[in-house]
């Protein structure tokens, strides 16, 4: 099995879209079809990284997305909530020894050491972009 890890701010969304929205407002159609390009070309499942895994249950995010056309029937499962991201998802992968190949997607990198060399980073003020995407499909195919 092939696992893309998730994050969500700063990868469906940059901060200029935040100001007086709420949290169905601030997801962009655009970065969601690049992630679901990344799971069609490479047939990965998603685990939800993201904070928003802490404010959300993983069915009323995975609805969420789908009303901006994420493939939401590909989101499986999310990360523990540990301490830092890196452990997390080291631990979410100890508990599922089927994954062949991970990739993560992320704007933030100070708590993902452990997992830098499969990380495709972002940017907050722009979100995914089409190389990252790239990148992400070289990573998981």
């Amino acid at each position: 099995m092939k696992v893309l890890f998730l994050d969500i701010d700063g990868v469906l969304n940059r901060y200029d879209m935040f100001e007086g929205k709420g949290s169905r407002e601030i997801i962009s159609d655009e970065m969601v079809t690049r992630i679901n390009r990344v799971v069609k070309e490479t047939g990965c499942s998603v685990v939800i990284s993201s904070s928003w895994r802490l404010i959300m249950p993983l069915s009323e995010l995975s609805l969420l997305l789908g009303e901006h056309g994420f493939l939401s029937e590909t989101i499986i499962d999310h990360t523990p909530h540990i301490d830092r991201r890196d452990n997390e998802i080291l631990v979410w992968l100890r508990d599922h020894k089927d994954v062949t190949k991970f990739a993560v997607v992320d704007d933030e990198a100070s708590d993902l050491t452990d997992v830098k060399d499969q990380l495709v980073q972002t940017s907050f003020d722009t979100g995914i972009l089409d190389e990252h995407a790239d990148q992400l499909i070289k990573m998981l195919t």
